[in-house]
This record gives structure tokens, C-alpha cells and sequence, in this order.
């Protein structure tokens, strides 16, 4: 309680702003959590969709002692004298922001809280297609080999890098990828400009107006 209670007061978070919801499924996740050991801060969720289907509701979140410094600092650079809606709508267009977050040297996060099956042929395809323009092909086939099986609905499948290792959890089935050129890029598949869950950036772009 008490290190939630002084996470809380870094980040400059209300005591009851403890979860972050993903709108277009209601499904929640703790802002502050701790995982293999490390604390990250959730900054944003969003859904991964496919035409009408929902796939999966998601959230990014990074090293919890550096979420404020990450944040605030690029908006002070970049934004500066912006608050509120006219920062809203600058960082949800603004590239440099996400690709900061999504390529920090810190500890990066993705949840994936599945809302129908799918297939470890369906999940290690995204992943491909989404990294192909920057990873070579035996660098998408490494990735590729550390998802060993399908998710089905209602398991989670959790991603997250610290430093060059990045840790593969599909529903309590871990493989790790020790690579520093996969670890910076992978994030981009839910940060990049071609992001397969445009609502995730959209999130992470309000929240961190909000902060302000």
C-alpha cells in the first residue's frame, strides 16, 4: 500500500485512478503494476480489432520510475506552453512521441487480454507483418519460434522488454528473445504509425494531455 500510495503521488495520479479502462470493451487494467520483478506504469489501453471483431483489449506501460521523466519531459521539448485539447490533438499526430515510447532504453510492457481465440499462426503473423519493413527475416523468424501456441479467449498474453531481453508470456508459456534490435522495435506493432490498435495511441495522446 504504501509504495502504491508513493507511485501515486510521482506520477501526480488521484488516489481512485487506479485502473485504466479500454472503452470499446470495458475491460480494465491496473495503472500501477509489477511483473517478473519489475514495476511498470500503464500509460494508455486500446483494442486490436479486425473489421467489426474484437480481438483483444490491450495496454502499454513502461518502467514506472521513469513513466513521469518519459512523458513530461518530451512535453516540455516538444509541446510546450500546449495544454489540454490543442495537446491532445498534437500528440495523437505527433510520431516522434510514440516512437520515443515505444524505443526507450527502459522497460516496456504490452497486455493482451484476448476477447476471442486466436492462433499461433494468427498471433506470430501480426507480429510479422506489422515488423517486416524494419527487422530482417531471420530476425522475424527468431520472433516468430518464442510463440509456441494460441490464445483463446479470456487468457492473456503479456510482451514486455528489459534492456535486450525481450520475454514472450502467451497464457503462461514463455520463451525469451535475446536480441537488442528486436526488443527496440517490437512495440512499434501497437505504437507505430501503422499501429494495429490505433484506439492504444489515441489513449496513451489523451492521458498524457490530461497529465498536464
Amino acid at each position: 500500500m504504501l509504495v502504491a500510495g508513493c507511485l501515486a503521488m510521482t506520477f501526480g495520479a488521484r488516489a481512485d485512478d487506479i485502473t485504466i479502462v479500454d472503452e470499446a470493451t470495458g475491460t480494465k487494467f491496473d495503472q500501477l503494476i509489477r511483473h517478473d520483478g519489475n514495476a511498470y506504469r500503464c500509460l494508455g489501453a486500446g483494442v486490436r480489432k479486425l473489421g467489426f471483431l474484437k480481438i483483444y483489449a490491450l495496454a502499454f506501460c513502461v518502467d514506472a520510475a521513469r513513466a513521469d521523466t518519459l512523458v513530461s519531459g518530451y512535453l516540455k521539448t516538444r509541446h510546450a506552453g500546449l495544454e489540454g485539447k490543442p495537446l491532445f490533438e498534437a500528440l495523437r499526430k505527433d510520431t516522434r512521441f510514440f516512437d520515443m515510447l515505444a524505443r526507450t532504453d527502459h522497460g516496456r510492457l504490452v497486455i493482451l487480454k484476448m476477447k476471442r481465440n486466436v492462433s499461433q499462426k494468427q498471433l506470430a503473423s501480426t507480429l510479422r507483418s506489422s515488423l517486416s519493413p524494419l527487422l530482417p527475416e531471420s530476425k522475424l523468424d527468431e520472433l516468430d519460434a518464442a510463440i509456441t501456441r494460441g490464445a483463446k479467449k479470456g487468457e492473456v498474453v503479456t510482451i514486455y522488454a528489459v534492456g535486450a531481453k525481450l520475454t514472450v508470456d502467451v497464457a503462461g508459456e514463455v520463451r525469451v528473445v535475446e536480441d537488442e534490435e528486436v526488443a527496440r522495435n517490437l512495440f512499434l506493432v501497437w505504437l507505430g504509425t501503422e499501429s494495429v490498435s490505433p484506439s492504444l495511441r489515441e489513449d496513451i495522446a489523451r492521458r498524457a494531455a490530461r497529465s498536464r
